[in-house]
């Protein structure tokens, strides 16, 4: 019976602390150029397995709790995210657009990994997840974005930072040659920061090196 509990438990708690395991990605994705690609997907198709396809096998009330829940804290999280940027108008466009936000949060929630993961059309003019939110809650405002890509280009949000690095290499050697620095190449300066994405070092250069940088590049 201790075994049966400690089974149980430890099952648990792998549910609720994500761990990729072996059969939660597809063959494609153990290839070479898989694994260079998607690498930093996996734990998004992890979570698709581990939490929504076992909610979906639970009674259908537990599930809408757990989403109630997770979609809190990652509204929570999506606020903060942009204060600690220093982007203060965008945290203020989440509590004035409502379809917006809570969108944000059932994104960074990681039930609907896969539906907010294609979403990414909409970095190319397309309709993905937060739009149809948006139009549900009827915003006045159309105009935002998954939170969790606003640093990232096209390519980046679909390969991740490996991917994203040449995107920002590509970007400073094209503002470089043409002498033309701009906000986007400015970002994509910062983002070659070493520990540029750690707590506290994020806020400090956004409150500190990113506006007297912007201001040089623009003036």
């Amino acid at each position: 019976m201790t075994q049966g509990w400690a089974a149980a438990l430890n099952k648990d708690a792998d549910r609720t602390i994500i761990i990729k395991g072996v059969t939660d990605n597809p063959l494609w994705m153990k290839s070479n150029l898989g694994k260079l690609v998607f690498q930093f997907k996996s734990f998004a198709l992890a979570s698709h397995q581990r939490i929504l396809i076992a909610g979906l096998q639970e009674r259908p009330h537990r599930l809408a709790e757990a989403m109630v829940f997770a979609t809190g804290i990652g509204m929570m999280i999506s606020y903060l995210k942009h204060a600690e940027r220093g982007d203060f108008d965008e945290a203020d466009r989440l509590m004035s657009n409502p379809g917006l936000w809570i969108a944000n949060g059932l994104d960074r929630s990681g039930i609907l990994t896969i539906p907010f993961e294609i979403s990414t059309v909409e970095k190319l003019g397309g309709k993905g997840g937060v739009s149809a939110a948006q139009a549900i809650a009827g915003d006045k405002d159309r105009g935002g974005s998954s939170s969790r890509y606003a640093s990232r280009g096209l390519r980046g949000a679909v390969g991740g930072p490996s991917v994203g690095l040449f995107e920002d290499l590509h970007t400073l050697a094209l503002q470089a040659s043409g002498g033309d620095f701009n906000k986007a190449g400015a970002n994509a300066l910062l983002q070659q920061i070493p520990g540029a994405a750690l707590p506290g070092v994020r806020s400090a250069i956004h409150f500190g090196i990113k506006p007297a940088l912007v201001d040089a590049v623009e003036n």
